[in-house]
């Protein structure tokens, strides 16, 4: 996942759920730059190496626990580069994975 394949898809806003499901948050995405906002309007600009320790770590997880919002963070996380928005990007991954699961698996 890089950013620039979010990127392709050009200016959007998306309110989405968190990996919890009892609160949202808001990606959006502008003059080449992808932005979380939080519920209580904390912003983060995306950065490609948060995006890739997310991914990894989201990987590295059993498929039961991927969307389990504290895998995300210390201490299960030990070494989290972002305590407050790795869950966020988690959330964001889930959802860019679940756009390229349509279509996959349809059976006629």
């Amino acid at each position: 996942m890089t950013i620039s394949r979010i990127l392709i898809l050009a200016t959007w806003s998306k309110q989405l759920p968190t990996l919890g499901g009892r609160s949202s948050f808001t990606v959006r995405v502008t003059h080449g730059r992808v932005e979380l906002v939080t519920s209580r309007d904390g912003v983060l600009v995306l950065s490609q190496e948060l995006l890739r320790s997310v991914s990894n770590r989201r990987k590295s997880l059993p498929v039961s626990i991927r969307n389990v919002s504290s895998q995300y963070v210390e201490p299960t996380w030990c070494g989290c580069p972002n305590r407050v928005f790795s869950p966020y990007v988690a959330a964001l991954i889930r959802y860019l994975e679940s756009l390229q699961m349509v279509g996959k698996g349809a059976k006629c």
